[in-house]
């Protein structure tokens, strides 16, 4: 399915953008001293986890939603918010839960400090008729011996999950008509995508990315040298949605 988004500007010289289709590094810390592996026990009936990433006070944060039932990601970047339902296999279930319990997920603990700000990730899982919340976020800070566990978790929930959300994405190609790198330099940022900056990175007639289906906000500035910077001269932000 191919899905086609242009919009015409007036610079001199009329100037044509097109798109057309075609969701963390873990931590290195000890380890654990007092940590063991769990025996391998069944995935409870009940089992889910949820697992959230957000950047403190900024409007920013994605959400990880696993059961057996229903998966979904979540994210949010400023003015736009993406939801996209996936499954994972009982084997990939599996693989969480055992990891879970291989990293001693009920002995982790964060203490309180006194942190303003900070962003983080949480961890919350329903497992056996209780709950067990995992948090490195806002006060709540691992202690040491439990990062690299607590990583090790993340890692593999992200990892389980990263493949999944592949099949989902869309290949787009953003194409730059001739006449807007013609003596002037481009900085094109998808929020959510990538960012490409002709100074740095040179001419390109086109820039390639894979993103989830939703809404994304694309912002375009067009700069001309001057003697002494950069005179930024055009500047739009466009709203984009692609299924």
């Amino acid at each position: 399915m191919i899905h086609t988004l242009s919009f015409c500007f007036i610079l001199t010289a009329a100037v044509l953008l097109s798109c057309q289709d075609n969701g963390h590094a873990h931590e290195q810390e000890k380890v654990p001293q007092n940590s063991s592996p769990s025996m391998n026990v069944a995935l409870p009936p009940d089992f889910s986890i949820t697992l959230t990433k957000n950047e403190g006070m900024l409007p920013v944060y994605s959400t990880l939603f696993i059961s057996a039932e229903a998966c979904f990601f979540k994210e949010k970047d400023h003015q736009v918010e993406r939801h996209t339902p996936f499954k994972l296999s009982p084997e990939q279930l599996n693989r969480i839960w055992q990891t879970l319990q291989d990293n001693d997920f009920e002995r982790i603990e964060s203490e309180e400090q006194n942190v303003t700000d900070r962003g983080g990730i949480s961890i919350s899982v329903q497992h056996n008729g209780k709950n067990t919340t995992l948090d490195n976020s806002g006060m709540h800070v691992l202690k040491d011996k439990w990062r690299k566990p607590f990583y090790e978790i993340v890692r593999v929930i992200e990892e389980v999950s990263r493949a999944a959300l592949r099949k989902k994405k869309v290949d787009v190609q953003i194409n730059i008509h001739p006449s807007i790198i013609s003596g002037h330099d481009l900085e094109v940022f998808v929020r959510g995508g990538g960012v490409y900056n002709s100074e740095k990175e040179g001419k390109k007639g086109s820039l390639a990315m894979d993103l989830l289906p939703g809404d994304y906000m694309m912002s375009v500035v067009l700069y001309e040298k001057t003697v002494r910077a950069l005179q930024e001269i055009l500047c739009f932000v466009l709203r984009c949605h692609l299924v």
